[in-house]
């Protein structure tokens, strides 16, 4: 992958995340970080709801439902 696609794929995960701060990693080193994320994320799915599962999320500020 690109790093431009790198950094795309962690904003996906990661949305608070600054693109410019993240360039100033190599395709290695961002590639294990989304693989991080990318694992983070079946473990939450492989647990099911959390306690958080009744807010949404609006504009980066958790709200309770």
């Amino acid at each position: 992958m690109t790093k431009r696609e790198l950094i795309d794929g962690i904003l996906q995960f990661n949305r608070t995340a600054d693109p410019e701060f993240l360039s100033q990693f190599n395709n290695v080193e961002l590639a294990e970080y989304l693989d991080h994320l990318q694992q983070a994320e079946r473990v939450a799915i492989a647990r099911g709801p959390s306690l958080w599962a009744d807010t949404f999320e609006y504009d980066g500020v958790a709200e309770y439902a």
